[in-house]
C-alpha cells in the first residue's frame, strides 16, 4: 500500500513539474535564448549526462544555445576539457568552458591551453577541487582571461569561505574579466551583495533550489532566469565573436553576432 502512495505521489509531481514548465514556457516572449551554465559528461559520483539528454533538455526549455563545462573529474581535467571541447564543436548549439584546478601544474598554461582549443570561458569549481579564490594559481589563470576580455564561471554554492571578500577583490584587479558567480552566490549572499553593487563585472547566476534567498538580489543583477543588462564575450573556433546580452526585464538571453 505504501508503495502505491509513493508512486502516486511521485506521478503527481511530475504533472506538476510538467504543468508548471509549460505555463513558465507559455509566459516568455519569443527570444533566442542561451542557456549560462550546463554541464556534460561522466560525474566522480556515477551521475552522466550526455549531449543527446542535454539538447533534449534544451529543447524542451525552448533553449537554443549553452555554455557547457565538464562534471567532476578527480583525476583532472587533461582528458575530460578537450573531449567536451569537440563534443561542443560537433553541435553548434554548445559553447565549451575550459574547467581549471589551480592546484594543477602551470594555471595560467591550462588557461591558455583552454583558449586556444576553443573554449568560450573557464570554469572554477573552489569546493570540488580544493582551492581558496586567493590561491595563486587563480590569479594566474585570471590574468588570461582577462587578456582575452572573457568569462570566468565560479561555483559558488554552500561552503566557500570568504568567496564574496576574495570575488570582490578579484574583480577589481581584472576588470576586463565578467565573474559569473553560480548558484547566486549563496555561500556569502549577507555580504557580497551590497560589496559588488559598484562592480559591473561581476553577475549572478540564480540556479538555486530555494527561490526566497534570490530576492536579496538587486533585481538588475542576474543572468541566469533573472538578468542584467551586460555584455558576456565569448569565442569559439571557425565561429564568430558572440556578445551575449541580458535583458533586465526578463530572464532571457539573447545573441547577436558581432
Amino acid at each position: 500500500m505504501r508503495a502505491i502512495e509513493l508512486a502516486a505521489a511521485a506521478s503527481a509531481a511530475e504533472q506538476t513539474c510538467i504543468d508548471w514548465e509549460a505555463a513558465s514556457l507559455m509566459a516568455l516572449p519569443e527570444a533566442h535564448r542561451i542557456d549560462c551554465r550546463c554541464h556534460l559528461g561522466l560525474d566522480a559520483d556515477g551521475r552522466s549526462l550526455s549531449t543527446a539528454e542535454l539538447t533534449e533538455q534544451l529543447e524542451r526549455a525552448q533553449v537554443q544555445e549553452a555554455l557547457v563545462a565538464p562534471l567532476h573529474h578527480t583525476e583532472g581535467y587533461r582528458q575530460a576539457n578537450p573531449e567536451l571541447v569537440a563534443w561542443a564543436d560537433a553541435d553548434s548549439r554548445l559553447h565549451a568552458m575550459w574547467r581549471l584546478d589551480p592546484n594543477g601544474a602551470d594555471p595560467r598554461g591550462q588557461a591558455e591551453e583552454g583558449f586556444a582549443a576553443g573554449a568560450a570561458g573557464l570554469k572554477l569549481h573552489p569546493r570540488a577541487e580544493q582551492f581558496a579564490l586567493d590561491a595563486p594559481g587563480v590569479r594566474a589563470a585570471l590574468e588570461v582571461v582577462d587578456e582575452q576580455g572573457s568569462f570566468v564561471l565560479i561555483h559558488a554554492g554552500r561552503r566557500i569561505p570568504a568567496l564574496g571578500e576574495r570575488t570582490i577583490r578579484l574583480a577589481r584587479a581584472f576588470p576586463s574579466t565578467r565573474f559569473v558567480l553560480a548558484h547566486a552566490a549563496i555561500s556569502d549572499l549577507s555580504w557580497v551583495v551590497e560589496a559588488a553593487a559598484e562592480l559591473p563585472n561581476i553577475v549572478y547566476d540564480s540556479s538555486w533550489w530555494n527561490p526566497i534567498d534570490l530576492v536579496l538580489r538587486p533585481a538588475n543583477s542576474y543572468i541566469h532566469n533573472g538578468c542584467k543588462c551586460c555584455a558576456l564575450r565569448h569565442r569559439k573556433r571557425r565561429r564568430s565573436q558572440l556578445r551575449l546580452s541580458f535583458p533586465a526585464s526578463h530572464g532571457l538571453i539573447f545573441a547577436h553576432s558581432e
